[in-house]
């Protein structure tokens, strides 16, 4: 059973050192401006040809979605189906998100998003989270990137995840996946040490069929 012990945690950019704050999107504040936030990252032009061009062919993700959005995450804390975490500026505001899209404790899906503006807060977002859902419960995930988003595929590499085939015949996403252990010790650079001094202070446990 999945059971978050903590809620929150601290998050570096490793390019600049600006600290931010990874929170449930049930726990942020819920004003008009972070509407505007969200509505703008997601319609800045990498955001949206990645994640929304289906969802929204009109070429444009509305603020009725970000409402939605929020309102969609918060259900999920409250009935433990999905968890969804935003990084937050020293305003309060979002400028990524990342999600965990089920409570299956194996392999389960995880998503990310992230503004422009804020380039290289991603990764320790992503590992924050992880850090959190491996104490939760979570013993392996996986996720899927379209072949030319390199940017994503970079995240998650830095975060323990390894490209394992595509995410269906004649797909055009890849398939990554990650293991408790590979999360406990991903061997890359640009990772915030805290973070990953926190993660190593837990025993490793190798999911079920993970060579």
């Amino acid at each position: 059973m999945i059971a978050f012990q903590a809620h929150t945690s601290e998050v570096i950019n490793h390019l600049n050192g600006r600290r931010f704050t990874l929170a449930r999107v049930a726990d942020i504040e819920r004003s008009q401006a972070q509407f505007e936030r969200i509505t703008s990252i997601c319609n800045e032009p990498m955001v949206f040809s990645s994640l929304f061009t289906e969802m929204f062919p009109e070429g444009r993700y509305p603020q009725s979605a970000a409402r939605d959005f929020v309102n969609w995450a918060t259900d999920g804390w409250d009935r433990g189906t999905h968890f969804v975490f935003a990084t937050l500026d020293s305003d309060g505001l979002v400028v990524s998100t990342c999600d965990i899209k089920s409570n299956q404790v194996e392999d389960a899906e995880i998503g990310y998003l992230c503004s422009a503006a804020h380039t290289g807060v991603m990764t320790n977002s992503v590992m924050a989270m992880l850090a959190l859902a491996v104490e939760a419960g979570f013993l392996s995930f996986i996720a899927h990137v379209k072949a030319d988003n390199t940017a994503s595929q970079r995240v998650l590499k830095r975060v323990g995840f390894r490209r394992g085939g595509e995410s269906s015949p004649g797909s055009n996403r890849h398939r990554y996946r990650a293991d408790k252990a590979s999360i406990l010790w991903p061997d890359s650079p640009g990772v915030d040490r805290s973070t990953e001094a926190q993660l190593s202070t837990q025993k490793p446990e190798r999911a079920p069929g993970q060579p």
